[in-house]
């Protein structure tokens, strides 16, 4: 393992990588692009599990154990209605944009598809995983995560799409 981040950072230091360019960076949210639709998106409410809740606190309810389900309605309806819904990740064709990357909420990371090497899960803090992508000029970008089910699959998805059709150009 040792051997391997050695190698990655002689890689790292070479000039001769670090010269592909990519177009993935840092921006303010007033800076994204505008003109693609969005295919997916990651929100911080998670609707269905607070739903599922609230059918829960019915059940217990019916069912005669009315602290137990009064106290899980009261949790349901109150994220349900109180707590503030934010964007975390919107999936586009060409790109994917991580939000509140810091603690600067203005902030976010646009990450081309085509720019992505690799990419792999980490277990984070606080709620939060935490995906490690691998750009094409070797610099490695962590940004924080929640629902990694479906982060993985618009990369999978994503990464492929792209990759078929730069083998499909080359093979021309």
């Amino acid at each position: 393992m040792v051997e391997m981040l050695q190698k990655k950072a002689i890689i790292t230091n070479d000039k001769r990588v670090n010269s592909v360019e990519v177009r993935s960076q840092y921006l303010k949210i007033r800076n994204l692009p505008q003109k693609e639709k969005r295919i997916g998106s990651i929100n911080s409410k998670p609707y269905v599990f607070f739903g599922i809740l609230l059918l829960i606190s019915f059940y217990f309810i019916r069912r005669q154990v009315y602290l137990l389900g009064v106290l899980i309605q009261v949790i349901s309806i109150y994220n349900l209605c109180f707590t503030h819904n934010e964007k975390l990740v919107e999936f586009y064709r060409g790109y994917v944009v991580f939000y509140h990357i810091n603690e600067h909420k203005d902030d976010c990371f646009l990450l081309f598809w085509e720019d992505v090497a690799g990419w792999y899960f980490t277990n984070g803090s606080h709620g939060y995983d935490a995906i490690c992508v691998e750009l094409r000029n070797h610099k490695q970008v962590t940004l924080r995560c929640v629902e990694r089910w479906k982060i993985a699959r618009y990369f999978k998805r994503c990464t492929a799409l792209k990759q078929d059709a730069i083998s499909h150009i080359r093979q021309l």
